[in-house]
């Protein structure tokens, strides 16, 4: 094990040179050299002293390598004043994941780092960027034109990650002065943080030499005809003029930015560099979104269709944008991957995929060269959900890439943890004033106790985006439907700026057609502790979201989507723990009793209990 800390060198200060892993989280600045976390250069023009970021490496995922070829000297400081680490108390799976065993050297309180070679020996799931994927970024940086790639393959075989990387590795050629330049040049990247102060010693690291073409865990494949002339440097001069990527993100099930449930574009700026998983960026405030109300588009493909088209309607055509596929590529999968395809019509595929020996066998190339059929009608005549094509349609250039993270070597949580995490992260998190990423959390108080907002039932619309939900009831203003419809369920939250309140302060619940909700944008999701009655004798919804005041006013919400999406049951689990402490009997949990929010004749059976979910295509009730 090499010699890291020099006698005299404390842990706020290292000096890196070649590559070591890190688990937990700190915030940090270069004082000298670059350093690169994920594809992301930072130096000290961009993560100076004053200008610290953040990083994250949670084991819930592969751990995140530190690399410096050249050498560099960084500042760490303990972040644990966000409150993030104490999600690890939240569920049994979140154990232990901001958290290193023997074998780990603490540089900071909440951070630690092994060698590289030492972490693979004890089977540390970590993030191994492949030769093909700095082979695939340096041609998107160097192809002529606006890039679009377009990430697909199977579940869990590192899309999300990969997404990741090329995010920063786009990012990090945005120039100073907020226009791309040659590869290599670097701007302002990374997270918000706090300035790095003094807070031991000093510290160094003299780690194995380190080799920036990287050992490849695989040889890099690629088909079809394109040839990339220009390996040097970027082909993006200043008359792009990018300040921002763009990320498109379709995975319903395990998004980026925003909790499970969404369709959503966003725009992401130099200074926000992605350095953890999603769960350490979720945002309040995405470029656009659709909510679909559930895990899988399978749940309602026309609608996934319709989102899909209205959110690239809404896209630049001046920035570069990233498309993060769903995990399904057969049956229904791949006719909707088909329709992405025809949509998007990337310049790049990346394809998480095994290479085909044959054009015959090439999946990727037929669904992108034989017409899209899916969804030509929305049940009223017409073609909602019909992909523009085009003929010919140019055939992009694809690349068929492994995972980050050696075969047979998993991350600690699984998708539905990952899930799960996300939804913590997101019901008990805060955004600090001016940000719209959630970089504060606080997960002492049970879900009931956390502030509900009181919103007028007459100011609201109730939409369903599940095929599921049946809201079309001849009662719908009755308490009683009320109360089992809407209580204990997850909804989005949007603006309907056609929608007005009816003049007997009555529920609207209006049947839209397939295209009309796939435009209402939404903004995020809300979780309903029930409805009651206030004091003016009209009912209220009181409304659980992380969206502050101000910005549900800004926002105008007017509508509820209410779809087949349910919350984790561990968030309740608190609740049932306090009034077990309290000496309370445990049907007097919120959420589970409902009191008063729950028929007298289903009283004991807890409102949401007869939610559908699909489990293998097959319906059943939970």
């Amino acid at each position: 094990m090499p010699r890291w800390w020099e006698e005299g060198i404390g842990p706020w200060l290292m000096e890196l040179q070649g590559r070591v892993v890190c688990c937990g989280q700190a915030s940090f600045w270069v004082e000298t050299g670059e350093l690169r976390i994920l594809g992301c250069t930072y130096t000290a023009a961009n993560c100076g002293a004053g200008r610290a970021k953040s990083l994250f490496s949670p084991k819930s995922s592969g751990l995140l390598q530190l690399e410096s070829a050249g050498g560099c000297r960084v500042h760490f400081r303990a972040l644990r004043g966000n409150g993030l680490g104490a999600i690890e108390g939240c569920q049994a799976a979140f154990g232990d994941i901001f958290s290193a065993g023997a074998g780990w050297r603490e540089v900071v309180g909440g951070l630690w780092m092994m060698g590289v070679e030492e972490a693979q020996g004890a089977g540390v799931a970590v993030v191994q960027v492949p030769a093909a994927w700095e082979a695939l970024a340096e041609e998107v940086l160097s192809a002529p034109g606006r890039p679009v790639v377009l990430v697909c393959g199977q579940r869990k075989v590192g899309k999300s990650t990969f997404s990741r990387y090329l995010t920063n590795r786009l990012l990090s050629a945005i120039g100073d002065d907020g226009e791309l330049g040659e590869v290599g040049d670097v701007g302002e990247v990374g997270g918000n943080g706090d300035a790095g102060k003094n807070v031991g010693m000093d510290a160094g690291m003299d780690a194995d030499s380190y080799n920036h073409s990287h050992t490849p865990t695989s040889t890099p494949t690629h088909t079809h005809t394109y040839t990339n002339t220009n390996t040097s440097t970027s082909t993006y001069t200043s008359t792009h003029g990018y300040r921002h990527v763009q990320y498109l993100d379709l995975d319903v099930g395990q998004s980026e930015w925003m909790p499970s449930g969404f369709v959503s574009l966003h725009e992401v700026p130099r200074a926000q560099a992605l350095a953890g998983p999603p769960f350490t960026h979720l945002t309040v405030q995405p470029r656009a979104a659709r909510y679909l109300g559930t895990t899988s588009p399978g749940e309602n493909p026309r609608l996934f269709c319709a989102a899909v088209q209205s959110l690239l309607a809404e896209a630049r055509a001046d920035a570069p944008l990233i498309v993060n596929c769903m995990g399904w590529m057969t049956g229904l999968g791949y006719e909707l991957l088909q329709f992405c395809l025809h949509c998007v019509r990337p310049t790049h595929v990346a394809a998480f995929t095994e290479q085909p020996q044959t054009a015959h066998d090439d999946v990727l190339l037929r669904a992108y060269t034989t017409p899209s059929v899916l969804f030509r009608g929305d049940g009223k005549g017409g073609r909602a959900g019909t992909p523009p094509q085009p003929q010919p349609l140019p055939v992009p250039r694809v690349a068929y890439l492994d995972s980050a993270v050696p075969e047979g070597v998993r991350a600690a949580c699984s998708p539905s943890d990952q899930r799960s995490l996300a939804f913590w992260a997101y019901f008990f998190g805060a955004a600090d004033a001016g940000s719209a990423v959630l970089s504060r959390f606080d997960f002492a108080p049970a879900l009931s106790g956390l502030r509900a907002r009181a919103v007028p039932l007459r100011r609201l619309q109730v939409l369903s985006t599940s095929r599921d939900a049946a809201l079309y009831a001849a009662d719908a203003t009755c308490a009683r439907w009320l109360h089992r419809a809407l209580a204990m369920r997850v909804v989005g939250l949007a603006h309907d700026p056609r929608f007005r309140p009816r003049a007997d302060g009555a529920l609207h619940v209006p049947r839209w057609g397939v295209a009309r909700l796939a435009a209402l944008p939404s903004f995020g999701l809300g979780l309903v502790r029930g409805v009651e009655a206030q004091e003016d004798g009209q009912l209220a919804v009181l409304l659980l979201t992380p969206l502050p005041p101000a910005l549900l006013r800004a926002l105008r919400i007017n509508t509820l989507l209410l779809g087949a999406l349910t919350l984790p049951g561990h968030l309740f689990n608190a609740d049932l723990r306090a009034v077990a402490a309290a000496g309370v009997a445990p049907d007097a949990a919120p959420f589970y009793s409902l009191q008063g929010c729950v028929d007298a004749d289903t009283a004991d059976v807890p409102v949401g209990s007869s939610v559908h979910k699909a489990r293998h295509n097959i319906k059943r009730v939970k």
